[in-house]
């Protein structure tokens, strides 16, 4: 099946490219919908499950500690990685911010020396990080296992969902002799290797380094304009969305590779959602809702056998802030009101009787999205009524 449908995938692609309401965009739906449904099957695939609870085995025996199970390890590493890759980010993001400035009144080795100088805390904190970090090596080529895996065995179709494969550009910047260089060519937004990513954005506090220290075009590198020094990571909206929205990006990646390893139902349903992201127009036309309310169906069948845990619910509720549409959202970015629907009914069945932070805050953000809809929303209404406020609240 999953080959079939990357045979189709040039003629769906056609069908979305041409003008809207040139062509009935149904093909494209059904494809979509049946890719989903393909990968939803085969993440069960005994591979898949192995190559997640691999990293996530990694992550664990980094520590070092003979006590504790490996979930709590794991956790633990996690941590310290969003330590290290936040701090990384902003100050790799700082110094973006001051290469891509227009000064067109300076030359380019001045601009150079003025921001070193002025940026000299930035870094250093990516010197000493890169310095420190050589630990997650093994975690890294875990990680990059399991990408390759969930490709090979869901027949390559993930290079076809909007947003769920992006190509890794090739490293254009000089690297150090010392510093091993990946050969990685995609990478999933979803299940980034931390090493590589930290190597990436420290590449720039290195070139800065040498060329200050020898000057304008004599050092091994130069650059042909000073953005160029920045790495490729911080100039891609998915990259930034991830990294400057997501609180805790490498935590978050532990409880998707625990989904991963029991099945995949979150991380199916993740791609779902971006794909009618994708696709709004054509997401909300009557002749669009049976396939896609039909495939959500599938997705979501026999939850209660799934093995969920809180990392299952606390994903849910991050999906929520995504589905829900919010005053911020353009009207081509919102999940179709019907689709909303199905998931509130669902998140509810999942969170019921359950506490916790994340499912108080569930309730906020449900209560917020009823008081938008005034008296039309009864979905929501049920669901906070009868399934997550305990006895004795109301709205």
């Amino acid at each position: 099946m999953a080959q079939v449908l990357i045979y189709l995938s040039d003629d769906v692609r056609r069908l979305r490219d041409v003008p809207t309401g040139v062509l009935d965009p149904t093909s494209s739906i059904r494809w979509t919908c049946m890719s989903i449904i393909v990968v939803r099957e085969t993440l069960q695939a005994l591979e898949v499950r192995d190559a997640a609870e691999d990293v996530i085995n990694c992550l664990a025996e980094v520590r070092g500690e003979r006590y504790g199970s490996n979930a709590d390890k794991a956790a633990k590493t996690a941590v310290t990685i969003d330590e290290y890759l936040k701090t990384c980010w902003n100050s790799a993001d700082s110094l973006h911010r001051e290469l891509i400035r227009d000064a067109d009144s300076d030359t380019a080795e001045d601009r150079l020396r003025n921001i070193v100088r002025k940026h000299k805390r930035e870094i250093a904190t990516l010197d000493d990080t890169w310095n420190a970090f050589g630990w997650a090596e093994e975690a890294d080529k875990s990680m990059a296992k399991l990408t390759q895996t969930l490709r090979e065995a869901t027949g390559s179709v993930l290079l076809y969902l909007p947003g769920t494969v992006l190509t890794w550009g090739q490293e254009s910047r000089h690297v150090p002799e010392d510093v091993t260089q990946s050969t990685l060519t995609y990478f999933m937004p979803q299940f980034i290797p931390p090493r590589l990513l930290i190597q990436r954005l420290w590449l720039c506090a290195w070139a800065l380094r040498n060329i200050f220290t020898t000057g304008w075009g004599t050092s091994v590198y130069t650059p042909k304009k000073l953005a160029d020094l920045s790495a490729p990571e911080l100039s891609v909206p998915t990259m930034r969305k991830l990294m400057d929205e997501t609180e805790a990006p490498m935590e978050t990646q532990l409880w998707r590779l625990q989904d991963l390893r029991a099945g995949g139902l979150f991380y199916t349903l993740e791609l779902f959602i971006a794909a009618m992201k994708s696709s709004h127009k054509a997401a909300s036309r009557d002749s669009s809702r049976e396939l896609y309310e039909g495939t959500f169906r599938v997705i979501t069948r026999k939850w209660e056998e799934y093995q969920h845990s809180i990392w299952t619910e606390k994903l849910l509720v991050d999906l929520l802030e995504r589905v829900l549409p919010t005053e911020n959202d353009p009207s081509s970015d919102q999940v179709p009101d019907y689709i909303v629907g199905l998931f509130l009914t669902f998140l509810s069945d999942v969170l019921a009787k359950k506490t916790g932070p994340h499912v108080q805050d569930a309730v906020l953000l449900i209560k917020a999205y009823f008081r938008g809809l005034g008296d039309s929303g009864g979905v929501a209404r049920d669901v906070l009524l009868k399934k997550l406020e305990p006895p004795g609240h109301s709205l």
